[in-house]
């Protein structure tokens, strides 16, 4: 039997990285904790507070997105009609509320962001 090297670190698990094009939308099967995170957290207002927007790459379900905002994590929201841009009021979407209160459940049953697949829900809503 073969030992393993004491001090032997793996390393860790990363995402491909991507650039996007600034044109595509991505869609709801590629979505990640970035998009859910930012549904969560819109307000029946239709607003973001500022602590809730991120810098740096959007996490993407399979790979980490660069170049990708979170203005472009709205437009993509708004493309899965989980969100209704108003101006500059984005306001939650019949099927953007149902995916929302799905979210919620999941990430108080003990789920995630990352493990959270809406394309499930929004195909069952398309019905």
């Amino acid at each position: 039997m073969r030992s393993r090297r004491l001090g032997t670190v793996p390393q860790p698990l990363r995402k491909p990285v991507e650039v996007w094009d600034g044109h595509r939308t991505i869609p709801t099967s590629r979505f990640g904790s970035d998009h859910w995170h930012l549904l969560l957290h819109l307000q029946e207002s239709g607003s973001v507070r500022r602590k809730h927007w991120r810098d740096g790459p959007t996490l993407l379900a399979d790979a980490e997105l660069h170049g990708h905002t979170d203005y472009d994590v709205i437009r993509d929201l708004a493309a899965a009609d989980l969100v209704h841009p108003f101006m500059e009021e984005r306001r939650l979407s019949s099927a953007g509320r149902v995916v929302r209160a799905e979210l919620v459940e999941h990430l108080r049953g003990g789920g995630n962001f990352s493990n959270f697949r809406a394309d499930v829900v929004v195909t069952r809503l398309a019905s």
